[in-house]
């Protein structure tokens, strides 16, 4: 964090790496056999799997490192917790998002993995370029239209923030 903090995103990404060397290593979400992708470009039969790895929160946050990358969409796949699947879909057009839930022991035929957390430390390049500092999570119009007219009724404004960590009680 202090490295972010003082703006050293490359020290910054590189220790957020650490995290797989620890003695109670992250709970990972999906245990594919496939091999690391180091950020090289993609061969014609690479297929590369980019997985959500921890919370929900983690993943919208993460996410936004795909608009630096450069990769040929029909060749990832973008494996995320289902709840996101709508938003993310209609916020990055063309990639293509599936429920991580469904295949968190791999992606058949994928040849290459890469979790969302590690996105930002494998395209080292782009260390000095925030990802989408114009907001990268576009509104749907139909979910506007549906709570708009679920509260329409409302005379008083309405607020509503719903927020949870990845764990609760040591619980995924």
């Amino acid at each position: 964090l202090p490295y972010f903090m003082t703006g050293d995103r490359k020290n910054g990404f590189s220790a957020t790496e650490l995290r797989f060397e620890k003695g109670d290593p992250v709970m990972r979400l999906y245990t594919g056999a496939e091999a690391e992708w180091d950020g090289h470009a993609l061969r014609r039969d690479d297929l590369l799997v980019i997985h959500a790895e921890q919370g929900l929160g983690d993943s919208i946050m993460m996410i936004r490192f795909l608009t630096l990358t450069d990769l040929p969409r029909h060749q990832v796949v973008v494996l995320v917790q289902s709840k996101l699947l709508t938003l993310l879909t209609d916020s990055f057009p063309g990639w293509s998002f599936r429920p991580l839930e469904a295949h968190r022991k791999g992606w058949r035929g994928a040849t290459l993995r890469c979790s969302l957390m590690s996105l930002p430390y494998v395209l080292k390049a782009q260390w000095s370029v925030p990802p989408s500092p114009e907001g990268y999570l576009m509104k749907n119009p139909k979910a506007i239209r549906k709570w708009k007219l679920a509260f329409s009724k409302a005379r008083a404004p309405r607020v509503g923030l719903v927020w949870r960590s990845g764990l609760l009680n040591g619980q995924p």
